[in-house]
């Protein structure tokens, strides 16, 4: 639940939220490509790939269902020994939370296969790319569904992104649509998570638990009369995956933390650690180059993220809060 805290100082707040942060988002945007690049790499090494009958989307689809599967039961056992039961309990006691949850954990399913697909299929950047259009599009969205208003630098913003994907397409001969799903799975994620509350560990629970069902019938598929399941293959391998469940939940907890602590300029300029990380990772780990003409896509995009992050500097300074209680999540 939600405290506030008396004895902590803004300076101790503040120092806590940038360790949460950078704990979230170097996450995100190292240790999870990392761990899923090290998979990959081990399928790779004793063949799987080749003899299973499984192909990169075969892969990341059993990748998505066995980390919702672990992710339920990491979550699980914190609720547990947390003694936080309610927190998934009150939001499957709501009929409106249980239909908002199904539908976030739908784009949260859109949004980690486009991220793992990317990754099998050495398109890693391409959901770097998405990552960080996700913002800008989050503020599209804010406009075009809730109303809102944009601010000069924001409509910049926007704009550059947009001639980013435009040239991103061009290029291509055909839509990014990697970088699509994962900006727009994400981007619609949150805003359907705006509609409800939800702590990071209660909601993640019921979202895999929605998530469950499909997950159970299409590794039952696949053990029955698909390609041969990696879980199983190997040692390494079921170790990593099982493993995928606490890389999911934790940073989200971290997270959760930061947003609380830390002003949203910060938090906004923190998030870019994830694409810029996950660019370094499929370059470097990856097998991944970037030609003069991909960097073009990428360089309207960043302009436009040092336009959004200016913007948010301006507005942040414009509304700063005259001191008050520290806001803290135990």
């Amino acid at each position: 639940m939600a405290t506030v805290s008396t004895s902590a100082t803004p300076a101790d707040v503040r120092k806590r939220g940038l360790i949460n942060g950078a704990a979230a988002f170097g996450w995100w945007g190292f240790v999870f490509p990392l761990l899923l690049l090290a998979t990959q790499a081990r399928l790779k090494a004793i063949g799987y790939l080749g003899t299973s009958g499984a192909n990169g989307l075969d892969w990341s689809l059993e990748f998505l269902c066995q980390r919702t599967i672990w992710a339920l039961v990491f979550c699980l056992v914190l609720l547990a020994w947390l003694g936080r039961w309610n927190e998934a309990g009150d939001l499957l006691g709501s009929r409106r939370s249980v239909t908002f949850l199904s539908a976030t954990a739908l784009l949260l399913a859109l949004n980690w296969i486009g991220f793992v697909y990317g990754a099998a299929t050495e398109r890693l950047s391409h959901a770097s790319l998405g990552y960080y259009i996700n913002p800008l599009f989050s503020v599209a969205l804010g406009v075009v569904v809730l109303g809102e208003h944009l601010r000069r630098l924001q409509m910049i913003a926007i704009a550059l992104a947009t001639m980013g994907v435009a040239w991103e397409t061009f290029r291509l001969g055909h839509l990014p649509w990697i970088s699509l799903i994962v900006a727009g799975g994400f981007g619609l994620y949150g805003l359907f998570r705006k509609q409800i509350r939800a702590t990071a560990i209660g909601g993640l629970t019921v979202e895999t638990l929605a998530l469950l069902p499909i997950a159970a019938a299409y590794l039952a598929w696949r053990e029955f009369a698909g390609p041969t399941l990696a879980f199983g293959s190997d040692t390494v391998v079921t170790v990593l995956l099982i493993l995928s469940g606490a890389a999911t939940a934790a940073p989200l907890i971290w997270f959760a933390n930061a947003a609380k602590q830390l002003p949203l300029s910060t938090v906004a300029f923190l998030q870019f650690v994830v694409p810029t990380g996950q660019l370094l990772m499929a370059v470097t780990l990856n097998g991944e180059s970037l030609r003069t003409a991909a960097l073009v896509s990428f360089a309207f995009i960043w302009a436009g993220v040092v336009a959004f992050l200016y913007d948010i500097r301006l507005a942040t300074r414009r509304e700063a809060p005259e001191g008050g209680a520290v806001l803290t999540e135990y």
